[in-house]
């Protein structure tokens, strides 16, 4: 639809794309030669030298629009220009460019389709938006949405105010427009996002600094974003490019494959989430687990992820971002590494001898595990359970659109029912899908990426059926590196969740005694078959993930039955090992914690409100319920006299026997 650049900028032309732009005071401040000859000239002058001259001399119709970064981009367009097919860079943009090539350096059409699935060509032209830089122009940068990980329209928009810009400075062009135009204006360069610091940027790498004085860059973000080494420049204090690529090969090699412009990149789009280390001194798993209000800041949305937090809070707090040297302890990133290692070396194993889940008769357990890829951790999972647990099991494994090996798993596993989806449905879909199959009196969801403790399937089907009420047992999840990720799970007041003792030792006390919870998550969680059946399945509100498994034992607590965890059931975790976190994750998890507070209201008011001080009030859901004894010593039947009373005051079924504390 969108026309040649010399119809669209003419005053008269009534399809008005918001990049379709010509900004004559713009224009004239930054083409010295356009001002010589047109400062004084009636206003349309400086358009018609523009459309004579200056389009042919790589100059840009206004801030939004970069001639020089689209040709440099996109060679082609270049040779298509210079052969006069197209008047400028511009000129084919407004024709065909709009479609889905980046008109700037501060904007990438691919990530802003890749972030917003509503962002089609054909749902943007339904709405009167002529392309994805036309919506993020008109509407995009002032809901929040990302069109460049480097800028954040609601920080700059903070900055900007408190350096005395008015709201109807800022707000009529809106955040993005107005900081593009400020560039090279001669005021102070304001960071655009808190992952980029300019005056530091300017002070660390002098060159940069000289190459913005002479005229090549107008700006310290231009010259990360532009030049021609980007290896060799940090963004930020905290991290270093050059640590963060020797130490993690992988993203070297993606760097080189031209995946990534460099390091930074993505780390600020991926790397964040997965807790990697930014520069030598910090470590972002540290740094999370060992600050509630991180974890807080993080679950509440109030920040991205860990690195943001440590930038614009952590620092000014003086919060410990890197453990002292003398209680540093694995470090879990090789230790995933490992465990992956381990899990590609059996491979041959299985091509030699299939996992045989065959049985006869009505199986004892039914078990759904969920993969997509990651073939490698699939086979060692499923290797695991059957080692684990010799009775029948119904296994039922959903496929969900892989193209790795586990497209062909049956030839490696017998007795298995496949369930194969043709696209990816989600972990929640996945299960509910699964469900249908279940004909065995206990459910077992267990992730492919785990490898069970010894007795772990025996040990929560015995305490599963040790009394009527209890409808679900979770247990001990140990991450790669053995630490805890969780001893059973909280949920507060607020929707949030903890996975109690987080990061401490699996062989903490506190770790190792049987009690109810408010849900386990589904790593490993053995449920009654019938309940689960009886309720649904996961309530696919939650689609595609995330508070579906909270959701379901806060049902279960509903409905009379009791959530345990167990501590003979213990189970290694490869966190994060099956799905990679992202801005959509993290996005998904606020989405559904406000699903489940409007769900669960009445519950979530006789929860305890989210504090370090309840976290042993919390952990037990008996406990809410105190009652204080007091006695010189613990009561056990084996000191007999008054002790056996004492003992017996707490009926055996009752989870205070198994928390006394001597006064």
């Amino acid at each position: 639809m969108p026309r040649p650049a010399r119809e669209l900028l003419h005053p008269d032309c009534r399809l008005k794309p918001a990049w379709a732009v010509f900004d004559r005071g713009w224009y004239l401040h930054h083409y010295s030669e356009a001002r010589a000859l047109c400062a004084d000239a009636a206003p349309e002058s400086a358009l018609d030298y523009y459309l004579r001259v200056g389009a042919g001399q790589g100059h840009s119709p206004s801030a939004l629009f970069d001639e020089v970064y689209y040709l440099n981009r996109n060679p082609d367009v270049a040779e298509l220009v210079r052969e006069g097919h197209y008047a400028s860079g511009f000129d084919h943009y407004c024709v065909h460019g709009w479609r889905g090539v980046s008109p700037h350096w501060l904007f990438d059409d691919g990530l802003y389709a890749e972030l917003y699935d509503d962002m089609t060509l054909e749902n943007l032209e339904l709405h009167g938006c002529y392309g994805r830089y036309d919506h993020y122009l008109k509407s995009g940068q002032r809901e929040r949405r990302i069109g460049q990980f480097l800028f954040n329209a609601p920080f700059y928009r903070a900055q900007a105010l408190a350096s005395g810009v008015t709201e109807g400075e800022i707000d009529g062009p809106g955040p993005y427009a107005h900081f593009l135009a400020c560039l090279g204006s001669g005021r102070d360069e304001l960071p655009p996002s808190i992952y980029f610091d300019p005056a530091w940027y300017v002070a660390y790498h002098p060159a940069a600094k000289a190459d913005i004085l002479r005229g090549q860059y107008v700006a310290a973000i231009h010259h990360y974003l532009t030049n021609a080494t980007p290896e060799l420049f940090d963004p930020v204090p905290q991290f270093s490019e050059r640590f963060y690529t020797q130490r993690y090969p992988d993203i070297a090699a993606a760097v080189r494959m031209g995946m990534y412009r460099n390091g930074y990149q993505q780390f600020v789009q991926h790397g964040c989430f997965e807790l990697r280390q930014p520069a030598a001194e910090i470590d972002l798993a540290y740094y999370k687990d060992m600050h509630r209000q991180v974890r807080d800041a993080l679950n509440s949305g109030q920040v991205r992820d860990a690195f943001a937090h440590l930038r614009l809070i952590g620092l000014g707090k003086g919060l410990d971002y890197s453990p002292p040297i003398q209680t540093q302890v694995l470090e879990e990133y090789p230790a995933r590494d490992a465990f992956i290692r381990k899990a590609r070396a059996d491979l041959a194993l299985f091509a030699r001898q299939r996992l045989d889940f065959s049985y006869k008769g009505k199986p004892k357990l039914a078990v759904v595990m969920v993969a997509h890829n990651r073939f490698e951790l699939t086979m060692r999972s499923l290797a695991s359970l059957r080692r684990n647990f010799a009775g029948a099991v119904q296994l039922i494994l959903v496929d969900n659109a892989s193209t790795d090996e586990t497209r062909h798993i049956g030839r490696y596993v017998a007795g298995a029912t496949l369930l194969r989806n043709v696209q990816n449905l989600g972990f929640l879909k996945a299960c509910n899908q699964a469900l249908g199959h279940v004909v065995a009196p206990s459910l077992l969801y267990l992730n492919n990426d785990v490898e069970l403790g010894h007795g772990a399937v025996e040990a929560a089907l015995m305490r599963l059926q040790s009394a009527k009420d209890i409808g679900a047992v979770s247990g001990k999840v140990v991450r790669t590196h053995g630490r805890l990720q969780e001893a059973g799970s909280i949920i507060w007041d607020d929707g949030t969740t903890t996975g109690y003792l987080r990061d401490a030792s699996p062989l903490a006390p506190e770790a190792n005694f049987l009690r109810d919870v408010d849900y386990g998550s589904a790593v490993f969680l053995l449920c009654r078959a019938d309940v689960v059946k009886e309720l649904g399945g996961f309530d696919e509100d939650f689609m595609p993930a995330y508070y579906e498994d909270a959701d379901l034992c806060v049902r279960m607590l509903k409905s009379g039955w009791r959530i345990l965890y167990d501590p003979a059931v213990s189970v290694e975790h490869l966190e994060f090992g099956s799905a990679a976190t992202s801005e959509a994750s993290m996005a998904l998890m606020r989405r559904g914690r406000r699903i489940f507070r409007s769900k669960h209201k009445e519950f979530l008011k006789d929860q305890p409100k989210a504090d370090e001080q309840n976290i042993l009030r919390a952990r037990t859901r008996a406990a809410r319920r105190r009652v204080l004894f007091i006695e010189d010593t613990v009561p056990l039947r084996r000191l007999g006299s008054g002790f056996v009373r004492s003992n017996d005051i707490c009926p055996p079924s009752a989870p205070l026997r198994q928390n006394w504390h001597l006064e």
